[in-house]
């Protein structure tokens, strides 16, 4: 059983730097698009906030 807590935790922790990363891409892609004005793009890419599968 310890091994599977060890590996739940590590791959739960994995998963948590795979979802901040994801998200700071997302906010750097769509503050680069405001930048130049073209957020529809960066809209149609990754959907509203109510579109998210992830």
């Amino acid at each position: 059983m310890d091994v599977v807590d060890r590996v739940y935790k590590e791959v739960k922790e994995y998963h948590n730097l795979v979802r901040y990363y994801t998200n700071k891409n997302i906010s750097v892609s769509y503050l680069r698009a405001k930048k130049q004005n073209n957020t529809q793009r960066v809209l149609d890419l990754y959907g509203t906030s109510n579109q998210k599968y992830w």
